[in-house]
């Protein structure tokens, strides 16, 4: 079997320590490793000098490891080297894949850095590349091993992998599938090297993913390494194709960050005219936490002004009660040629059955927590929208006076919401109990009322928020299975710009 040129790799880091472990990992896997201490010494080194691979720390003094990536992506032979890039910093997920971006083909990796997984991501980034590299297996055994396998007689192994649920598509994702792999656990892994075609079934796709693969680690049972993950093998996915990345990145920012809304940034600003009476100021603390700026005008012409000036980065909320008489139609056109990222009118009926495609109408009889909610929902307001899930269902519990009933209106992992015609008061103790949609699942347990407010002067029903004090065990787990279905593919909906995506929360 002809054996394949080492791969060479050059890792750039200012910490003494790190850049040693890194080389000796790198040395023990069988690479030819280059290492430097700045960016200036790196990019005079490498100017004319390819390598197969760079390893950068983004925090270098004078230079930063993004601007060496940029610097040394100048030359011909590096317009297509894969970065992998290193970092101490905690980043969102919209930050990783900024970065990763910016740096294609990149992957970005946090400190502390453990061998194994180093190694793994190499060799997959290699792969993903055609590169060939020799190694002497994460488990450092003696000697070295063609990465390229052997021909095998006939078609390639089949592998069936199932990530039918949020969990595991998180799980995943989060080990191995983000850097272009999977770990198969099996009892009678493959041999290092083998090609492998994976069918693979994902939550937010009807059918399955056929792609081609390659095992780049294998675990017999009898390994110490099987008593810590499992006898299995990792497997480098070779052609995985860019919209699939794409939807897999949606589908995760929605279970890790919560984020239901589109990549793009959430707006920064929010204009209200006129919704001094339906938004009272009490209501719009959380957007000072989030960073969002709350500008109030009682005039819809200042209001447009003000949001035009954020160059499309500002969220217009108009109470309908301006959009009356002889310049309603006027105002109206005023509203859909603003240059804001979304605009909105608190409307009725009436009103709402008059607006162009181009505004939403949000229905002015909801309460003002609610109205906040539907606002936050519509403009895209991750921070205090997508933690929340909307459902209708019907709650029996109890609480200190006799017994309890209504409906749940939406929840989260802290909380609920929920209307009832029972004479609650703020930090009284409520047992709950209510069926999740869908199968779901049974949620069961105390809550303490944090906030009560009448629907309407008239009305004796009351809406109820409360914070969850204590689920029993297997509500929790029923609760964050549901949660993490439905705010992932509502964040891979938004994402795709599709009508609905279905769904296991099992």
């Amino acid at each position: 079997m002809p054996v394949n040129p080492v791969a060479r790799i050059a890792v750039i880091d200012d910490d003494r320590t790190t850049l040693a472990i890194l080389t000796d990992v790198l040395h023990a896997g069988g690479f030819e490793v280059v290492s430097y201490r700045s960016g200036e010494e790196a990019l005079a080194a490498l100017w004319d000098a390819p390598v197969d691979l760079l390893v950068v720390d983004l925090l270098l003094p004078r230079m930063s490891g993004i601007d060496l990536v940029r610097e040394v992506r100048a030359r011909p032979w590096a317009q297509a080297t894969p970065i992998l890039a290193i970092t101490a910093l905690q980043w969102s997920a919209e930050q990783i894949i900024a970065i990763e971006d910016s740096m294609a083909p990149a992957q970005l990796l946090r400190k502390p850095i453990v061998g194994e997984d180093f190694l793994f991501i190499i060799q997959a980034m290699l792969a993903g590349t055609g590169r060939a590299s020799s190694t002497a297996a994460a488990a450092g055994a003696g000697g070295h091993a063609s990465f390229t396998p052997a021909p095998l007689p006939g078609d390639p192994p089949s592998l069936t992998v199932d990530l039918g649920t949020a969990r595991e598509v998180l799980a995943e994702y989060g080990r191995a599938l983000a850097r272009g792999g999977l770990y198969v656990r099996s009892l009678q892994p493959l041999p290092e090297g083998t090609l492998v075609q994976v069918s693979l079934s994902l939550p937010f796709r009807e059918q399955p993913v056929a792609l081609a693969g390659q095992v780049v680690h294998a675990v017999p049972p009898e390994s110490p390494e099987a008593r810590v993950r499992g006898a299995g093998m990792s497997i480098a996915l070779l052609d995985m194709p860019p919209d699939l990345q794409r939807e897999l990145r949606a589908y995760v920012i929605g279970l890790r960050e919560g984020a239901a809304a589109p990549p793009q940034a959430s707006p920064r600003m929010l204009v209200l005219a006129g919704a001094d009476d339906l938004v009272p100021r009490e209501y719009t603390g959380f957007y000072r936490r989030s960073e969002v700026r709350v500008v109030r005008t009682p005039s819809l012409g200042a209001a447009v002004a003000i949001a035009e000036r954020q160059r499309g980065r500002a969220a217009l909320i108009v109470n309908g009660e301006l959009l009356r008489g002889e310049t309603a139609a006027a105002e109206i056109a005023l509203l859909v040629k603003a240059d804001v990222a979304f605009a909105a009118v608190i409307a009725g009926p009436e009103l709402a059955a008059r607006l162009p495609p181009e505004l939403a109408a949000i229905d002015a009889s909801l309460s003002p927590m609610r109205l906040l909610d539907a606002i936050c929902q519509r403009a895209s307001l991750a921070q205090r929208s997508s933690a929340r899930v909307e459902l209708q269902a019907t709650m029996r519990g109890a609480r200190a006076d006799g017994p309890l009933s209504g409906r749940v209106e939406d929840i989260s992992l802290g909380g609920l919401r929920m209307t009832t015609d029972a004479p609650c008061a703020v930090g009284e103790r409520l047992e709950v109990e209510f069926e999740l949609p869908d199968g779901a699942g049974r949620v069961k347990g105390s809550a303490s009322a944090v906030r009560v407010a009448r629907l309407r002067p008239d009305a004796l029903e009351v809406s109820v928020g409360a914070a969850f004090e204590r689920l029993d065990d297997d509500s929790v787990d029923v609760l964050r299975r549901f949660l993490e279905a439905r705010v992932g593919a509502e964040a891979y909906r938004r994402y795709m710009g599709i009508a609905s995506v279905s769904t296991q929360a099992g």
